[in-house]
């Protein structure tokens, strides 16, 4: 008899990206589509404030404790996620990693993500502008 063995290595990344804002800017939704492989794929979300519209290099920056993540901020099974207390005209760097049983071994450097870079603005009629996809 022949046993077949499914071998599950590290999720790709998500694909492509959607930002759309909530409640005046200080709350944005985040929309992706899932990964390809890497069996029973969860997500998790990072996020961090830059420090001004020109940085993309946010990552030492962290958006800070006082935020909220529904439906959560870590193994999420759902394809988004909303965040809310952001800071008007505030540039943000959202990062949402691919996630299954092996990622539990390898160190988080080493995960599949997607990098979305998004500016809140300031008004009633308030825009999210989202830019700089990046799957790596």
């Amino acid at each position: 008899m022949l046993k077949l063995l499914y071998v599950v290595g590290l999720p790709l990344a998500p694909k492509q990206s959607n930002v759309t804002y909530v409640h005046n800017s200080s709350s944005v939704t985040i929309t992706w589509l899932p990964s390809v492989n890497g069996g029973n794929v969860l997500y998790s979300v990072e996020c961090s404030r830059c420090k001004s519209a020109a940085d993309n290099d946010c990552f030492n920056n962290f958006c800070g404790a006082l935020l909220t993540f529904y439906p959560k901020r870590d193994q999420i099974s759902w394809l988004n996620v909303t965040i809310g207390g952001l800071r008007t005209l505030t540039k943000y760097k959202f990062t949402v990693y691919s996630v299954n049983e092996v990622t539990k071994s390898v160190p988080r450097s080493k995960w599949n993500y997607l990098e979305i870079f998004a500016t809140t603005s300031k008004g009633k009629k308030n825009l999210l502008h989202a830019f700089d996809n990046k799957i790596i």
